[in-house]
């Protein structure tokens, strides 16, 4: 997968994957040509707890694994500051 087969979004207090998958075998025989070409969808959605800061939400790919980071909302310090 690369980078422009997925997307992130927020949507209210949910958290949307959505992407795309492929693949492609190939084999080569001297008299022959053999290939399987494989893909599917996926979308997941996951509730996100209201003490995350949608704000600071951040995702990166690198070498086909995603990261999402769901920082938490600052507390006001008891201190007042």
């Amino acid at each position: 997968m690369t980078r422009k087969d997925v997307a992130v979004e927020v949507e209210g207090d949910t958290l949307r994957i959505r992407g795309e998958r492929r693949s492609l075998v190939e084999q080569r025989g001297c008299h022959f040509l053999h290939r399987e070409l494989s893909y599917g969808r996926f979308e997941r959605q996951l509730r996100l707890p209201e003490t995350v800061d949608q704000e600071g939400i951040r995702a990166r790919f690198q070498s086909g694994i995603l990261t999402v980071t769901l920082p938490k909302k600052r507390r006001p310090s008891p201190s007042g500051r």
